[in-house]
Protein backbone atom coordinates (compact mmCIF):
# COMPACT_ATOMS: atom_id res chain seq x y z
CA UNK A 1 0.00 0.00 0.00
CA UNK A 2 1.44 3.56 -0.89
CA UNK A 3 0.22 6.79 0.17
CA UNK A 4 1.36 10.32 -1.33
CA UNK A 5 2.55 13.11 1.06
CA UNK A 6 1.66 16.50 -0.38
CA UNK A 7 4.09 19.65 1.03
CA UNK A 8 0.88 20.79 2.97
CA UNK A 9 0.65 17.30 4.95
CA UNK A 10 4.85 18.00 5.77
CA UNK A 11 3.93 21.67 6.82
CA UNK A 12 1.31 20.36 9.03
CA UNK A 13 3.33 17.79 10.71
CA UNK A 14 6.18 19.64 11.02
CA UNK A 15 4.04 22.39 12.88
CA UNK A 16 2.72 19.44 14.92
CA UNK A 17 6.05 18.31 15.73
CA UNK A 18 7.41 22.03 16.40
CA UNK A 19 4.92 22.55 19.06
CA UNK A 20 5.77 19.39 20.79
CA UNK A 21 9.62 20.04 20.98
CA UNK A 22 8.50 23.02 22.40
CA UNK A 23 6.33 21.85 24.80
CA UNK A 24 8.76 19.17 26.23
CA UNK A 25 11.32 22.23 27.34
CA UNK A 26 13.95 21.49 25.58
CA UNK A 27 16.41 24.02 24.55
CA UNK A 28 18.41 22.42 21.24
CA UNK A 29 21.70 25.00 19.97
CA UNK A 30 21.96 22.81 16.62
CA UNK A 31 19.46 20.43 14.16
CA UNK A 32 21.11 17.37 12.52
CA UNK A 33 19.18 16.18 9.54
CA UNK A 34 19.42 12.72 8.48
CA UNK A 35 19.79 13.59 4.45
CA UNK A 36 18.29 12.77 2.32
CA UNK A 37 14.71 12.57 3.69
CA UNK A 38 15.49 14.41 6.84
CA UNK A 39 16.86 17.50 5.41
CA UNK A 40 13.69 19.37 4.09
CA UNK A 41 12.21 18.92 7.61
CA UNK A 42 15.20 19.44 9.54
CA UNK A 43 15.50 22.64 7.87
CA UNK A 44 11.75 23.38 8.17
CA UNK A 45 11.82 22.45 12.02
CA UNK A 46 15.07 25.30 12.18
CA UNK A 47 12.69 27.71 11.13
CA UNK A 48 9.62 26.84 13.11
CA UNK A 49 12.11 26.70 16.24
CA UNK A 50 14.40 29.76 15.41
CA UNK A 51 17.60 27.71 15.65
CA UNK A 52 19.72 29.06 12.87
CA UNK A 53 22.55 26.19 13.15
CA UNK A 54 21.75 23.15 10.84
CA UNK A 55 24.15 19.97 9.78
CA UNK A 56 23.16 17.34 7.69
CA UNK A 57 24.57 13.59 7.94
CA UNK A 58 24.21 11.24 4.69
CA UNK A 59 23.58 7.34 5.92
CA UNK A 60 23.33 5.07 3.44
CA UNK A 61 20.87 1.81 3.91
CA UNK A 62 18.96 1.50 0.58
CA UNK A 63 19.62 -0.21 -2.82
CA UNK A 64 17.46 -0.21 -5.30
CA UNK A 65 16.48 -3.69 -4.61
CA UNK A 66 17.01 -3.94 -0.59
CA UNK A 67 17.21 -2.40 2.49
CA UNK A 68 20.91 -3.04 4.23
CA UNK A 69 22.66 -2.40 6.82
CA UNK A 70 23.50 1.46 7.61
CA UNK A 71 27.17 3.50 6.86
CA UNK A 72 28.65 6.59 6.76
CA UNK A 73 31.24 8.40 5.18
CA UNK A 74 34.00 9.15 6.52
CA UNK A 75 33.41 13.11 5.90
CA UNK A 76 30.71 12.48 8.15
CA UNK A 77 32.80 11.16 10.84
CA UNK A 78 34.25 14.77 10.87
CA UNK A 79 31.00 16.43 10.75
CA UNK A 80 29.76 14.10 13.59
CA UNK A 81 33.49 15.42 15.89
CA UNK A 82 32.45 19.13 14.76
CA UNK A 83 28.79 18.25 16.21
CA UNK A 84 30.52 17.17 19.36
CA UNK A 85 32.99 20.27 19.85
CA UNK A 86 30.60 22.75 18.80
CA UNK A 87 27.34 22.11 20.36
CA UNK A 88 25.79 21.10 23.42
CA UNK A 89 22.28 20.03 22.94
CA UNK A 90 21.04 18.41 19.48
CA UNK A 91 17.73 17.57 17.83
CA UNK A 92 18.08 14.80 15.06
CA UNK A 93 15.55 14.85 12.32
CA UNK A 94 14.49 12.09 9.50
CA UNK A 95 11.51 11.81 7.52
CA UNK A 96 10.43 8.88 8.99
CA UNK A 97 11.84 5.47 11.50
CA UNK A 98 10.70 3.20 9.43
CA UNK A 99 13.35 -0.04 10.50
CA UNK A 100 14.39 2.12 13.15
CA UNK A 101 18.49 1.50 11.79
CA UNK A 102 19.28 5.14 11.09
CA UNK A 103 18.50 6.35 14.04
CA UNK A 104 19.74 3.56 15.84
CA UNK A 105 23.05 3.78 14.48
CA UNK A 106 23.49 7.84 14.67
CA UNK A 107 22.23 7.96 18.21
CA UNK A 108 24.99 5.29 19.18
CA UNK A 109 27.43 7.39 17.30
CA UNK A 110 26.44 10.28 19.24
CA UNK A 111 26.27 8.62 22.90
CA UNK A 112 30.34 7.42 22.13
CA UNK A 113 31.10 10.28 21.58
CA UNK A 114 29.14 12.12 24.48
CA UNK A 115 27.09 14.19 22.27
CA UNK A 116 23.41 14.89 24.58
CA UNK A 117 21.15 14.34 22.02
CA UNK A 118 17.27 14.08 21.14
CA UNK A 119 15.10 12.42 18.19
CA UNK A 120 12.31 13.54 15.93
CA UNK A 121 10.84 12.31 12.98
CA UNK A 122 7.15 12.90 11.05
CA UNK A 123 6.34 9.79 10.77
CA UNK A 124 7.21 6.68 13.22
CA UNK A 125 6.45 3.26 11.37
CA UNK A 126 4.37 0.55 13.65
CA UNK A 127 7.04 -1.98 13.44
CA UNK A 128 10.27 0.28 13.83
CA UNK A 129 12.60 -0.88 16.63
CA UNK A 130 13.01 2.64 17.55
CA UNK A 131 10.69 5.02 18.74
CA UNK A 132 12.06 8.58 18.31
CA UNK A 133 11.50 11.29 21.17
CA UNK A 134 9.40 13.33 19.06
CA UNK A 135 6.99 12.38 16.04
CA UNK A 136 4.11 13.64 14.36
CA UNK A 137 1.97 10.83 13.44
CA UNK A 138 2.38 6.59 13.34
CA UNK A 139 1.76 4.79 10.45
CA UNK A 140 1.24 0.83 9.25
CA UNK A 141 4.40 -0.62 8.89
CA UNK A 142 3.17 -1.79 5.48
CA UNK A 143 2.13 1.66 4.15
CA UNK A 144 4.86 3.06 1.48
CA UNK A 145 5.10 6.82 2.03
CA UNK A 146 5.56 8.69 -0.77
CA UNK A 147 7.71 12.05 0.17
CA UNK A 148 6.82 14.78 -2.02
CA UNK A 149 10.83 15.61 -2.36
CA UNK A 150 10.92 11.86 -3.99
CA UNK A 151 10.02 12.43 -7.38
CA UNK A 152 11.45 9.54 -8.91
CA UNK A 153 9.47 7.36 -6.46
CA UNK A 154 6.21 8.31 -8.02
Amino acid sequence: MKKDISYLAIQALTNQLADKIKDSGNDFDCIVGIARGGSVPATMLSYQLEIPEVRHIQLSSYTEQQRGNVWMDELDNNIIQHIKLSYAHVLLVDDLSDSGQSFDFLTTKFQCNGILHKTAALYLKTGSEFRPDFYSAEVPQDLWLNFPWEHSRM
